[in-house]
């Protein structure tokens, strides 16, 4: 539990570390998306997902995902309501998958697994990056200022986020042209890689006193699941 003090600084330290050689890493973003792309054709090769995995990784696909998500993003953060919940509910499959956008929204709505996004959006941290270079890079004494490295790091953050979510988004839209119902295509979109939201009540004590505990936990257990 992270209830004492002492837990939520150790935990403060944790996190920023890994943040620090991870999702604040631009080198991160390639990397990340190799191990990605090849979880995702192991997991996906393990039983009747077969049939739509090379859809599933094909680039183009892929890229058209990760295209939908980077629109749809930035039009959230200029506050543009492109379509309500119920009406991506009530949307057809065929006709949702017409552009990245409208296809990346109608996967999100029906559980495809794109909960990376937890704070800010991606034109959010645009804006505010804009914003600081009219301000000025350089704070006092020459150093770059906090406010411009603050909106950097979510940047590079989200960024990595895009792009592991594509290979979730391009599986659902590659489930859902095999045949599968759309909460069958969320529930493979979300065991393509790993599913890092998974964990009991003591992932977060865990996590602090050990970097990745939740995220080598999940790994090793999907990973045992494909082979078994």
């Amino acid at each position: 539990a992270l209830g004492d003090p002492f837990s939520k600084k150790v935990n403060w330290v944790t996190k920023w570390i890994s943040r620090a050689v991870t999702t604040w890493n631009v080198s991160f973003v390639m990397a990340n998306f190799l191990r990605d792309y090849l979880t995702a054709y192991i997991n996906l090769t393990e039983d009747d997902k077969a049939e739509f995995v090379w859809r599933a990784l094909s680039p183009k696909n892929v890229a058209f995902a990760m295209r939908g998500i980077w629109a749809a993003e930035r039009a959230k953060s200029r506050g543009e309501l492109l379509y309500t919940a119920a009406q991506l509910k009530d949307m057809k499959p065929m006709d949702a998958a017409k552009d990245p956008v409208t296809a990346y929204l109608y996967a999100k709505a029906h559980g495809a697994k794109v909960g990376m996004f937890r704070h800010d959006t991606v034109g959010e941290h645009l804006r505010r990056l804009d914003e600081e270079a009219k301000k000025g890079m350089l704070g006092k004494g020459g150093v770059v200022s906090k406010g411009f490295l603050k909106g950097l790091g979510a940047f590079v953050e989200d960024a990595n986020a895009a792009v592991e979510n594509s290979i979730r988004i391009s599986t659902f839209w590659a489930a859902i042209n095999a045949g599968r119902s759309p909460q069958e295509a969320a529930t493979a979109s979300r065991n393509a890689t790993v599913d890092f939201n998974v964990g009991g009540t003591l992932k977060p004590g865990l996590n602090a006193y050990f970097m990745f505990y939740g995220a080598s936990a999940a790994s090793m257990k999907r990973m045992w699941t494909s082979i078994q």
